[in-house]
């Protein structure tokens, strides 16, 4: 038998929710070559062609990438012909990066507790024109329900 199963070990065994909520980093903008990627999946001449352009990584990409700040759900916006397999984005995507906090408790006030104290980071692109962006961590902790587990390690 034949198969084109291949395995991945960047993520481990999930749902494609949980690689997305968990392991995938879907807000920072796409790199020069994941956009040469998504250039051969547009359908739409003119799409393709920005595409081209903007993956030479030139001026351009920076212009683009710096006043946009796009998300991966803006870019494929933005190119809507683009048909995005999802084991291209699970595949290709940068995985989260882990996000470091100080402890703000003292072990001897509450010694089964940490508590941090984190800002929540919202701002908008595009000289405050563009679409709100919201910090990954800062906001899921800002929504997340009192019971809910927040996958942690402490570092010494």
């Amino acid at each position: 038998t034949i198969s084109n199963w291949t395995n991945e070990d960047r993520i481990p065994p999930c749902t494609i929710f949980q690689a997305f909520k968990y392991y995938l980093d879907i807000t920072t903008p796409p790199t020069p070559i994941l956009l040469q990627q998504f250039a051969l999946l547009a359908t739409d001449e003119k799409e393709k062609k920005r595409l081209q352009v903007l993956s030479m990584g030139l001026q351009d990409y920076e212009e683009w990438k710096w006043s946009k700040n796009p998300t991966m759900v803006e870019v494929l916006q933005e190119f809507p012909s683009v048909q995005m397999p999802s084991t291209l984005l699970l595949t290709q995507l940068p995985l989260l990066q882990p996000r470091y906090y100080s402890i703000s408790s003292s072990p001897d006030m509450y010694p089964d507790e940490v508590h941090l104290t984190v800002a929540v980071v919202s701002y908008r692109t595009r000289d405050g024109e563009g679409p709100i962006h919201h910090g990954v961590c800062s906001s899921w902790f800002n929504q997340i329900q009192e019971d809910e587990v927040v996958p942690c390690f402490v570092r010494g």
